[in-house]
């Protein structure tokens, strides 16, 4: 008996006008997670910049859509997963082939060079294999604020009870929710100081 791979999963998001694809393993491969979503829908109220960052990108959607809106943003796509960065080379050709962007394998932003973006977008992971933690996004917000200019933002997306808001306070100094419902929020914060 030969065991079938499973093979890629396709999502449309008609109202973002995109087509997404998903390799076996990543995450919210058959359909838009909640946290995204809700991202997604406030996206408007995210800043246009010219150098940005879809950290723990997933499939790359946060990233694509910024690209939808912004067409002169220079994407950096990273996520730990080779299956998830195989998944958004395929969407960043399938979704927005001209846009100007990488797309690389990466443990947070360790590879991006110090203070050289202006914004970084992320839905960060907080289970690790049947555990939640927190630990992932810490050390994420970290590589965030080493890798964002004075001035550059973070935004995230998170589950309300994560308190992820007193985190940001302890590295960046500052953090605003910008909206939220009874789940989740969007989170704010902007280096002052390298």
């Amino acid at each position: 008996v030969t065991s079938r791979i499973p093979e890629h999963k396709d999502t449309v998001i008609p109202e973002y006008q995109l087509a997404l694809t998903a390799h076996p393993n990543v995450f919210s491969r058959s359909k838009l997670d909640i946290g995204s979503r809700f991202f997604l829908t406030n996206l408007s109220r995210v800043p246009v910049r010219d150098k940005v960052a879809d950290m723990a990108c997933g499939n790359g959607v946060l990233g694509l859509a910024y690209l939808r809106l912004n067409s002169n943003a220079h994407m950096i796509f990273c996520d730990e997963s080779f299956q998830a960065v195989a998944s958004t080379q395929i969407n960043l050709k399938r979704n927005v082939p001209r846009a100007s962007a990488s797309v690389y394998a990466d443990d947070g932003l360790k590879q991006v060079e110090p203070a050289s973006l202006d914004l970084v977008l992320c839905n960060p992971p907080f289970h690790q294999q049947h555990t939640v933690s927190t630990d992932i996004a810490y050390s994420m917000f970290k590589d965030a604020h080493r890798a964002l200019s004075v001035g550059g933002e973070l935004w995230i997306v998170a589950n309300r009870h994560l308190r992820y808001h007193i985190t940001l306070k302890k590295i960046f100094g500052n953090c605003t929710s910008e909206v939220g419902h009874r789940k989740f929020c969007i989170l704010r914060s902007v280096k002052s100081v390298d």
